[in-house]
């Protein structure tokens, strides 16, 4: 997939890539469209792990949308070699373009539409009949009818226009050597030893805690927002220990983040709340106690709910995840690696924290099927958890007094270490 996104980041296109199901659109007509690929504006979705064709071939298919929609490829132009060429082989141009029609028959595509079509399967090496036993005939005309297309195409582009092309957009987010990824919503990152981060930190007044290869930063903070306070007293509420501070930074493998999200869950130490925080309060209070309860074997109950009520091909579960995949993640999320775990956690805990809020913002009721079931299992979750921190919690309502109350990490359930993981290039 590393291919297929940096063809697209070169065109100054958005990925997006999404699992499980094809995309389910509206037709405008009161049906509803199953697409593999989608091409919206500057962002491009594609499938990763359809059945039968590859990312990399889905994302060659929707970049043949964006040169069509640039100018850079003629539809006519190409009609017109592409007859040219088909003639001097002797093939039949009427028979290639009838089997498409067939294929299309009774949709609201257009012919010019249905030729796009075509000549976007041919960039991509996608034989769409090749699966069908009752359209051999159409397959073998297709099989010499791609590497045909593809030649008009290439005789046809406008270099003019294709030059217009180039200049429109850009990545949308850039790195340095393919290194060091500058910045996203959640945090900075930057070149720099331990022995400087230590050095910088102590000016800063911070705490230092060192765990393994990676080193944690933290000046605590008397003074907070009214919703950073809101959220400390919530997350007490909950037997969760709240920091709130004015700066939070870590260090690992000769790179520092210093992190701009709000709040963080550090493992047992508890949850870290910057001092300007302007989040929906309840929102994070769910959102951190999820990832603070994450070896609570009921929690595994509860994303099985979540799961079973999620309809992962709706383009509103789409966006959801193309946000947060935007603002945690610099490099490529690849399927069954560290990075899309971490996705995964996100999701999840994003899922949870709009529910415990009761969506005010409506962000997950429009790809869940049976919001009231989800909630439900919110609620008993959240019920189980509070009933068994009642003999232990310590709660202490002046977070002043709590800022020093522990000092110590695993290197479990560190979300600041996942983060910094999961932005690693990998090979």
């Amino acid at each position: 997939m590393k291919k297929a996104r940096a063809n697209a980041e070169a065109r100054g296109l958005v990925v997006r890539f999404f699992a499980g199901d094809n995309l389910h659109l509206e037709d405008g007509r009161g049906g509803i469209d199953e697409v593999r690929g989608y091409l919206q504006g500057k962002y491009v979705y594609v499938r990763a792990d359809h059945s039968t064709y590859t990312a990399d071939q889905i994302m060659e298919h929707e970049l043949g949308h964006d040169k069509i929609a640039k100018g850079e490829v003629d539809i006519k132009s190409v009609r017109d070699k592409f007859k040219d060429i088909v003639a001097d082989t002797d093939g039949d141009y009427e028979a290639i373009a009838e089997h498409y029609m067939e294929i299309y028959a009774g949709t609201s595509l257009t012919e010019d539409q249905v030729w796009e079509e075509m000549i976007c399967d041919s960039l991509a090496d996608m034989n769409i009949f090749s699966k069908s036993k009752s359209r051999a005939e159409a397959a073998e005309i297709m099989s010499t009818a791609i590497p045909a297309i593809q030649q008009a195409v290439s005789e046809s582009k406008t270099e003019a226009t294709k030059a217009d092309a180039q200049v429109d957009g850009k990545a949308s987010r850039e790195t340095n050597n393919g290194k060091i990824k500058e910045e996203t919503e959640l945090y900075e990152r930057r070149e720099e030893t331990r022995d400087e981060f230590t050095r910088v930190a102590y000016e800063k007044n911070c705490t230092i805690i060192e765990r393994g290869e990676t080193a944690f930063a933290y000046r605590t903070s008397r003074t907070s927002t009214e919703t950073g306070r809101k959220i400390h007293r919530g997350l007490q509420e909950l037997g969760i220990k709240g920091i709130i501070c004015d700066f939070l930074a870590s260090n690992r493998s000769g790179i520092t983040t210093t992190y701009k999200c709000g709040a963080g869950t550090l493992g047992d130490l508890g949850v870290f709340i910057l001092n300007d925080i302007e989040r929906e309060p309840n929102e994070v209070i769910g959102h951190e106690a999820f990832h603070y309860w994450k070896n609570i074997p009921e929690r595994n109950d509860l994303i099985d709910v979540i799961v079973d009520n999620t309809n992962f091909a709706s383009p509103k579960f789409v966006e959801f995840v193309s946000k947060i995949e935007e603002n945690y993640f610099v490099d490529e999320v690849e399927i069954d690696g560290d990075s899309w775990k971490q996705l995964n956690e996100e999701i999840y805990a994003y899922i949870y924290g709009n529910v415990y809020s009761g969506d005010i913002y409506n962000d997950v009721r429009p790809f869940l099927r049976n919001y009231d079931e989800v909630k439900n299992a919110v609620d008993d979750f959240l019920a189980s958890q509070q009933n068994k921190g009642k003999a232990s919690r310590e709660l202490d309502l002046d977070y002043d007094e709590n800022i020093e109350a522990t000092k110590t990490l695993t290197n479990r359930d560190i979300l600041v270490n996942a983060l910094e993981n999961v932005t690693q290039s990998q090979d």
